[in-house]
C-alpha cells in the first residue's frame, strides 16, 4: 500500500512538474535571440526632482508623466537616453522607469530590487536586468524572458506621454527628475516625435498606443481623434474609454462599466470626460471628488515598427 502510494505521489509530481515546465517554456526565449551584450548601463537611483519652471527643454520633446494621486512625476526622454532606467521611491512605492529610444516606448513598473539596463537587446528593445534575481526582462512584451521570472509579468504604472508644452500648460505644479544623475548623449531624440497618418495601417515610424490583452494589440493612432477626442471600445469583453489629442501628442485610456454613464468634455483639457453625476475626470483618470478611473494593465505608446516585431495580432480603430 505504502509503495502504491509513494509511486502515485511521484506520478503526480512529475506530471505537474512537467506542467510547470510547459507554462514557463511558452513563447520561451533563449539568449542566443539577444542582440548586443551583457554591458549594465550606469546605475540610476533615487534621482532628484525639480520644478517645471527650471527646465528648459524644447516646447515638443516628449516626455513620460507618473501619476501618484495629486503628484505627477515627469521623466523628459532627452534626460532618459543614457541611463534608460531610473529606479524611484514615492511613498514607500519603488517603481522603475524605463524608456527605449530605438524603440521609443517608455513604460512603469513597481520593483522590489533594483533595475538596469542589460545591454542586452530584443528586437531592437531594451531588456531590462534586475539585481536581485539576474532575470532579464522584456520592455514591450511586460514580462522576464530569461532567468528566475522567466514568463512574469511586470506590475506596471500607467504612463501618461506627451509634450513638454503639455506639461507647463497645464501641470505646471509636476516635479520634474533633475537631469544631473544622468549623462547626456548626442543620440538625443528630435523634439517633435509626432505623426500625421490618416490611413488605417500605421507607417512603421509613426507612434501609435497599444492596449495590450494576451497575444493581441489593440492599436490607436492620432489621426483616430481627428473627428472626436473619445472613442470607446470593448476589447474582450471589457470597456474602454480611450482619449486621444493629436495637438498635444497623447492617448490615454480607462476602463468602465458602461459607455452611457460617461461623456466627454470638449475643449476642457486636462478634464476630458464627466460622468452622470457631473464628476470630471483628468486625463490621468482623477476625478474632482477624489474617485480614480482604471486604467488598462499594459497599455503604452511605441512606434509601429516595434509593435509589429513583438506581436501578431492587432486591431486598428475604423
Amino acid at each position: 500500500m505504502k509503495r502504491t502510494l509513494f509511486l502515485l505521489f511521484v506520478f503526480i509530481f512529475v506530471s505537474c512538474s512537467n506542467d510547470d515546465a510547459t507554462d514557463t517554456n511558452v513563447n520561451s526565449i533563449n539568449i542566443n535571440d539577444l542582440s548586443g551584450a551583457f554591458n549594465l548601463f550606469p546605475l540610476a537611483i533615487n534621482p532628484e526632482f525639480t520644478s517645471v519652471s527650471e527646465v528648459n527643454i524644447g516646447n515638443n520633446s516628449l516626455v513620460g508623466i507618473v501619476s501618484f494621486g495629486n503628484t505627477l512625476r515627469v521623466f523628459p526622454y532627452v534626460f532618459m537616453t543614457h541611463n534608460e532606467i531610473v529606479n524611484d521611491e514615492f511613498q514607500g512605492v519603488k517603481y522603475a522607469f524605463s524608456y527605449c529610444p530605438i524603440t521609443k516606448s517608455s513604460v512603469a513598473f513597481k520593483r522590489n530590487g533594483i533595475f538596469r539596463a542589460s545591454g542586452y537587446l530584443f528586437n531592437d528593445n531594451l531588456t531590462p536586468w534586475d539585481e536581485e534575481t539576474e532575470t532579464i526582462w522584456s520592455q514591450m512584451l511586460l514580462k522576464g524572458i530569461i532567468g528566475e521570472k522567466e514568463n512574469i509579468s511586470f506590475n506596471t504604472i500607467p504612463v501618461v506621454e506627451t509634450t513638454w508644452k503639455t506639461v507647463k500648460d497645464f501641470f505646471p505644479n509636476a516635479e520634474v527628475v533633475t537631469a544631473d544623475l544622468f549623462l547626456t548623449r548626442s543620440s538625443s531624440p528630435p523634439d517633435d516625435e509626432g505623426n500625421s497618418n490618416n490611413g488605417n495601417s500605421p507607417e512603421l515610424n509613426d507612434f501609435v498606443y497599444g492596449i495590450v490583452t494576451g497575444n493581441k494589440a489593440t492599436i490607436f493612432k492620432y489621426a483616430d481623434f481627428s473627428n472626436s477626442s473619445v472613442i470607446n471600445k470593448t476589447i474582450q469583453g471589457q470597456k474602454y474609454i480611450v482619449f486621444g489629442y493629436s495637438g498635444r501628442k497623447i492617448i490615454n485610456a480607462f476602463k468602465v462599466d458602461s459607455f452611457e454613464n460617461y461623456s466627454s468634455l470638449e475643449g476642457e483639457f486636462p478634464f476630458i470626460i464627466k460622468n452622470l453625476s457631473g464628476v470630471k475626470f483628468d486625463i490621468f483618470g482623477r476625478g474632482t471628488n477624489g474617485a480614480k478611473l482604471q486604467k488598462p494593465e499594459f497599455a503604452y505608446v511605441a512606434i509601429w515598427n516595434a509593435w509589429l516585431a513583438f506581436y501578431e495580432n492587432f486591431e486598428f480603430e475604423e
